[in-house]
């Protein structure tokens, strides 16, 4: 098993089914209970399909513990256990796992319009201007969707959320891409960056290059690889 894996789940077609139910019955009791605690059935189906692929990954490398804590900042760990971690991300239909041997952050986001005020709030000027320069090659919408997801990255692997000012970040895009951060050292931390579909994954870690494959999860029956070239 590679010390570093990508689970991703798509949930869309089983809101076609309408699939929870289903889905439900393979749960944790206390996963249930969570999933159940939100209204719409995406957010319920997101919420399982989280939970599920990280006991994919619990199972691929044989651990028992299911106990969770959690971090000054709310990020959770599995207790007890060493050289575990994981992180846990969605947006609209499409939920990742990063799964790693050291600390990580993932992040995913449908590539999305950024307007100028948006932009303002929480790009410094440099990564506007980096951005517009790369604009040749690339939209606009992609390059600052990737960069929130950089930064979310950043923030999830320190476990501080929204409490860490996305400005308080600021990135450098020319060649390997690096990070300054005002209250925390990110001087030895990498982004792999991987585009899947409409939507933008960034992984935060110690490793130069997290993943090479995204290995999807069919919450209804078993996983299936598919290839890091396939899912640009």
């Amino acid at each position: 098993m590679d010390k570093n894996m990508l689970y991703a789940a798509d949930i869309k077609p089983l809101l076609e089914k309408n699939a929870y139910n289903d889905i439900r019955k393979k749960l944790s009791p206390q996963r249930q209970i969570k999933a159940d605690s939100f209204i719409f059935e995406k957010d319920r189906l997101l919420c399982a399909a989280a939970g599920l692929m990280l006991e994919q990954g619990l199972r691929d490398r044989s651990i028992i513990s299911r106990d969770l804590a959690y971090n000054e900042y709310g990020k959770p760990y599995l207790s007890g256990v060493q050289g575990f971690h994981f992180n846990i991300s969605h947006s609209e239909t499409l939920a990742v796992c990063a799964i790693s041997d050291k600390p990580v952050g993932a992040d995913v986001e449908i590539i999305r319009h950024f307007d100028d005020d948006l932009c303002n709030y929480v790009y410094h000027e440099s990564e506007i201007g980096q951005v517009k320069s790369l604009c040749r090659n690339s939209s606009p919408d992609v390059l600052f969707t990737t960069l929130w997801t950089i930064k979310e990255s950043l923030m999830k692997y320190f476990g501080t959320g929204l409490s860490l000012h996305p400005k308080e970040i600021e990135l450098d895009l020319n060649g390997t891409i690096t990070a300054k951060c005002e209250r925390f050292d990110a001087s030895d931390l990498f982004f792999t960056v991987s585009q899947h579909s409409g939507y933008v994954i960034t992984v935060c870690s110690g490793y130069r290059d997290f993943f090479d494959s995204l290995q999807f999860i069919d919450i209804l029956r078993n996983a299936s690889p598919c290839k890091h070239n396939e899912c640009s």
